[in-house]
């Protein structure tokens, strides 16, 4: 009897080790199978300013990149509240990865690009406008002159007060054109409306976004528009009764949206990342309206059949060739920039726009 039970329990603890040893090479090869597959994929790095879920900009962003890798078989990683102080922290996470793609969708020194380069000669960055040009930096970007100039023509047939906000983080050239398109396009239906204009000091500012909501409402603004990431803008103007136009994000269900720019960002990172595995990456990313990746949607049950009709006209002229900065443009300070006969390209837009246009007001800071 004691044999047996001696054969028993040598018995029971072969039969545990055996399945102990069976489950560590389970363990080890699912493992190692892991890596291979990740690694046998092409692996993006996505830096974003703020959450992946936060309304607006990073949502939008990180819905689009991981829409288009997943459609392409792509592994995604996402650093996701980066400030600009923390892109080399973020950079340096993504690399000790093995990624080699990284998109730096937040502000960017041509300095800190400098470094990277330097740190990660084998990584390519992609990164949002800048101006900095390296073998492996490119830049991507949408340009949405054309969709502020048809918000500034909402904006100027809607305003009754002919007071107008617009808030924006700072003086960057993108942020610029924006401003100037938008006032264009309400200059062209309605000469006598203001813009006027807060700077908050950076593209993720909430108390600032909020409180130049405030100062606008004070000066008796009735529409607004903006260039900030999140929705802190859109919701403020909804609370204090400002019609708005929002970026990057809509809003249906709030009584005074009338209409957004949005981004089919999917689709814009499915070419760059097309454009990558083609080794065709060293040109530069830049879409328009009257391509596929960014429209404007007006918020049509706001708007009057004048509206309708005064946008429409508008947007048929953008689409058949109309170039939003020709013909005569005087900026705030008297300075004529452009022409009657003349028309201001790209490569001025990216590098010279550094002045507003006649029309608009800074206050506060």
């Amino acid at each position: 009897m004691n044999d047996e039970n001696h054969f028993g329990q040598r018995f029971y603890l072969l039969n545990a080790i055996v399945t102990i040893i069976l489950l560590i090479a389970v363990f080890i090869s699912i493992k190692q199978f892991g890596t291979q597959a990740w690694e046998s994929k092409i692996s993006i790095g996505l830096v974003l300013s703020g959450g992946k879920d936060e309304q607006g900009w990073n949502r939008e962003q990180y819905r689009g990149m991981k829409s288009a890798c997943e459609e392409l078989g792509y592994n995604l990683a996402v650093q996701e509240n980066i400030s600009p102080a923390d892109n080399t922290k973020a950079v340096k996470e993504l690399a000790e990865k093995g990624i080699r793609l990284i998109f730096l969708t937040n502000a960017c020194t041509p300095e800190d690009l400098q470094t990277f380069i330097k740190q990660y000669p084998r990584i390519r960055f992609y990164t949002i406008e800048s101006t900095f040009i390296s073998s492996n930096v490119s830049q991507y970007s949408i340009r949405y002159i054309d969709l502020r100039y048809l918000s500034g023509v909402i904006a100027g047939i809607r305003t009754k007060t002919n007071i107008i906000g617009y808030v924006a983080p700072t003086p960057t050239a993108p942020v610029m054109q924006g401003i100037n398109a938008f006032t264009l396009g309400v200059q062209r239906v309605n000469p006598f409306a203001q813009v006027l204009l807060i700077w908050t000091g950076g593209v993720d500012n909430p108390t600032n976004e909020e409180q130049a909501v405030n100062r606008l409402k004070a000066h008796n603004a009735d529409v607004l528009s903006y260039f900030q990431n999140g929705s802190t803008v859109p919701l403020t103007a909804e609370r204090v009764g400002i019609d708005f136009l929002s970026f990057h994000e809509s809003y249906p269900d709030c009584e005074h949206f009338l209409g957004s720019i949005t981004t089919n960002w999917k689709l814009a990172y499915m070419d760059v990342l097309r454009r990558y595995r083609h080794q065709t990456y060293n040109n530069d990313y830049l879409e328009t309206m009257t391509e596929s990746a960014a429209r404007l949607e007006p918020a049509l049950n706001h708007l009057s059949t004048r509206e309708k009709v005064f946008l429409e006209s508008e947007r048929w002229n953008i689409t058949h060739g109309r170039i939003v900065f020709s013909g005569q443009i005087i900026d705030r300070n008297g300075v004529i920039r452009c022409n009657a006969n003349e028309s201001l390209g790209g490569q001025y837009l990216q590098k010279n726009m550094d002045w507003l246009v006649k029309g608009v007001t800074t206050i506060g800071n």
